[in-house]
């Protein structure tokens, strides 16, 4: 959906380097690429040959694409920086992008914005028109020369999103003036906690700013009720409230002040985690959360032993489940959720459990709520949130059965400490490394095959390749999943 703010053209091609990165290692024929974009042959290959072309800088080539005999697609491997560069390249060349940015800087009128991108008035309009289309897919519109929407919070995530799918991390979108103000708040959130702010979080939090001060600039109002904060005031709203009221909003009523500084500091405890201030919850979405808490411990015991089940967990999912919802009713995204199956099947190998309960309570609370869960983004979030919600909060060995594995080669101590270190490196498939064979011995690894074993056997001759190694992890996961069906 956030695509669409791309020329046809460049939407394709980013489609087909995001298939190609998705299916690397598998089979995937031209047909089957024309299958997946609903596009002809014709259109494929010339796709395909434009992007060899963009990726070719000089004497580093960073893509490369060959159809054999047989229609077979063969091709490099896609770095996903080259994809999220791509993205961010046909952003700017998108006349629909950029009057998206006109509408939202407020730069300059319908027929100025004709002049400067020399077009007609005419075409501006059509553009205008298509951009109303894309923009309706967020719940967003135009009025006069400026974009709306169901109300002020929503408007504002919508923007924020779209710039930092397309601008995350490579260019800062907007004016220097704006950004030095942005830069400014942050240094006294950091300098107010003593923190240390990652990478990551800061172009994060210089979007949010910046998308918060010219909205609120321009006379949009935050109208929806945010939480309030408990307790008296802290030392970072005090030290925000000089800067917003002298630099940035003089004209300003004072409450629209208040819910400014709110709003970011909402954003920083329920979004981006980073402070810790405790703020009220509505009544309605108290209730909400507390059933649905209810539900995911319910999904968790019935699959988990109730004895295994720790009070600490309890009070941890619960917490958590909390800042979810709180961050699913305040700073909801949807263009950054991870939605293909392939990402999925990842989870559901190697964490069986954990997907399983993620899987019963996002159906549950469908049935629950279909309002809150109305999408496909919206359930694969909810998803997510509670499966990393899970992996963070109960270890992996108190839920699902051990893989006992046993080293035993014949060149050496050494090359066995060298194998049992490398096994190491897949500690996530919740694996035990034996040095003698007994009945709870899953696998048996040597370079000589024992008959008389009842369990699977790898043997390694020789030093084991990157391809041996990828057989290991298949018989693990084979083992896992059945274990997990016993």
């Amino acid at each position: 959906m956030i695509l669409e703010f791309l020329d046809e053209h460049a939407r394709y091609k980013l489609y087909i380097l995001q298939i190609l990165e998705i299916r690397k290692n598998q089979f995937l024929t031209l047909a089957k690429m024309c299958e997946l974009l609903g596009l002809s042959k014709y259109k494929v290959q010339v796709y395909l040959e434009e992007l060899q072309s963009e990726l070719s800088k000089g004497e580093k080539e960073l893509f490369a694409v060959e159809i054999m005999d047989k229609g077979e697609l063969e091709w490099t491997a896609i770095d996903a920086e080259v994809i999220r560069y791509q993205r961010y390249l046909y952003a700017k060349q998108s006349i629909r992008f950029r009057l998206f940015h006109n509408l939202f800087m407020g730069k300059y009128t319908m027929d100025r914005f004709a002049v400067e991108e020399s077009l007609s008035l005419a075409q501006v309009y059509n553009i205008r028109k298509e951009l109303v289309f894309v923009l309706n897919q967020w719940d967003l519109d135009i009025e006069g020369m400026n974009i709306v929407g169901k109300n002020e919070v929503a408007v504002r995530n919508s923007i924020f999103e779209i710039y930092y799918y397309f601008f995350n991390g490579i260019e800062y979108p907007f004016e220097e003036k704006v950004f030095k103000q942005c830069s400014q708040i942050k240094d006294i959130v950091i300098y107010s906690q003593q923190m240390r702010l990652i990478y990551t979080k800061q172009i994060k939090m210089e979007i949010f700013l910046a998308v918060q001060l010219i909205r609120a600039r321009q006379g949009h109002v935050l109208e929806t009720s945010l939480p309030n904060l408990s307790g008296s005031k802290s030392d970072i709203q005090k030290n925000l409230e000089p800067f917003y009221n002298k630099l940035l909003f003089k004209k300003e009523k004072e409450e629209q002040i208040a819910e400014e500084i709110k709003w970011v500091l909402l954003f920083l405890i329920i979004d981006l985690e980073v402070v810790c201030l405790e703020y009220e919850v509505k009544d309605d979405q108290r209730q909400h959360i507390k059933n649905l808490s209810n539900k995911l411990l319910l999904s968790v015991k019935k699959h988990v032993q109730e004895e295994t089940i720790h009070e600490e967990w309890v009070k941890k999912i619960c917490n958590k489940t909390q800042l979810n919802m709180m961050r699913f009713f305040y700073f909801r995204y949807r263009a950054t959720t991870f939605i293909e199956d392939e990402q999925r099947a990842y989870f559901r190998s190697f964490y069986p459990t954990f997907h399983k309960i993620s899987i019963d309570f996002i159906e549950t609370a469908r049935c629950f709520d279909e309002t809150l869960w109305d999408t496909e983004e919206a359930l694969s979030k909810a998803y997510y949130d509670c499966l990393f919600t899970l992996i963070s909060i109960i270890p992996i060995n108190e839920v699902e059965k051990k893989i006992n594995i046993c080293v035993d080669f014949s060149h050496g101590e050494e090359y066995t400490k060298f194998v049992c270190k490398n096994i190491e490196n897949f500690r996530d498939l919740n694996i035990t490394i034996q040095e003698i064979h007994n009945q709870y011995t899953d696998i048996y690894m040597s370079d000589f095959a024992i008959k008389r074993l009842n369990c699977r056997q790898i043997i390694w001759r020789n030093p084991p390749t990157s391809s041996d190694w990828e057989e290991f992890a298949d018989c693990v996961l084979k083992i896992k999943k059945e274990k997990f069906n016993e």
